[in-house]
């Protein structure tokens, strides 16, 4: 599944994702406003869902204002290939046994009980790479929640996400995420919040609050210096630029996203 086409390309290489933008939206009514809380209860509980064995791609797309929390307190469920999905789980993206490759992707302004912008369960294996997740919310895991898995993240910026318990990630149930060229930066201590021996594994990354240098890794102190508010790419003056491990990186330089 591609996005990021104008019109006329031939080829996936000739498309621009980030410039043309494919919105992939949980506010079916088109009545969201910030400003009123209350005008997402009507959105839809997850954007996109993945159940599958296989392998699919999804690259090229905003996926936007998915609303998890449907106020049961995660006992509601919707049906899906005859499995049942958590309707407090996952508002931008919703993962269970997949080892899904999602792509050039921006996950912003969702919500839900348990990983506001993406949930990830049940022994799935994603591969993440050139990601932004960015101002959602959770109760936990207000970026990710990621249960029962082992995911590989390169070139991901995971920041200004809000949740009670791991503003960034909430990593559970033996999870064993491995993220490199990566920057998760938010707010408070419990950026990552890891529990039920989970243990991420970082390399060539900047995480908040993590004093841990090895591995290529940056100082949890340093600030990244987005290029504004409402951009998370890197400006010109970051300390982060060619710190990433080219090893690790596909396309361009090596700045950690």
């Amino acid at each position: 599944l591609y996005g990021g086409f104008r019109g006329g390309e031939t080829s996936l290489n000739e498309r621009s994702w980030y410039e043309n933008k494919t919105i992939l939206s949980g506010d079916l009514e088109s009545n969201d406003d910030e400003n009123n809380p209350a005008s997402t209860s009507d959105n839809a509980y997850h954007v996109v869902i993945v159940m599958t064995t296989e392998i699919p791609a999804i690259d090229g797309f905003i996926i936007s204002n998915g609303n998890a929390d449907d106020g049961t307190n995660g006992t509601g469920s919707i049906t899906v290939n005859t499995a049942n999905i958590n309707r407090s789980y996952g508002g931008g993206i919703y993962l269970e046994s997949t080892n899904a490759s999602l792509t050039n992707l921006i996950i912003t302004a969702n919500s839900a009980s348990n990983g506001g912008g993406l949930y990830m369960g049940n022994q799935s294996s994603a591969i993440l790479t050139n990601l932004f997740v960015v101002r959602n919310a959770a109760t936990n895991g207000g970026g990710l929640f990621i249960n029962s898995s082992d995911p590989i993240f390169t070139n991901v910026t995971i920041a200004d996400n809000t949740a009670a318990d791991g503003s960034e990630m909430m990593i559970i149930n033996s999870s064993l995420p491995v993220i490199r060229n990566s920057i998760i930066w938010g707010s408070g201590e419990l950026v990552v919040s890891s529990e039920n021996g989970s243990l991420p594994s970082y390399s060539y990354s900047l995480v908040n609050n993590n004093s841990d240098n090895s591995n290529g890794n940056l100082s949890g102190t340093v600030d990244p210096i987005f290029i504004n508010e409402d951009s998370y790419f890197l400006s010109l003056i970051s300390p982060l630029i060619d710190k990433g491990n080219n090893a690790y990186y596909q396309i361009g330089t090596p700045d950690l996203t």
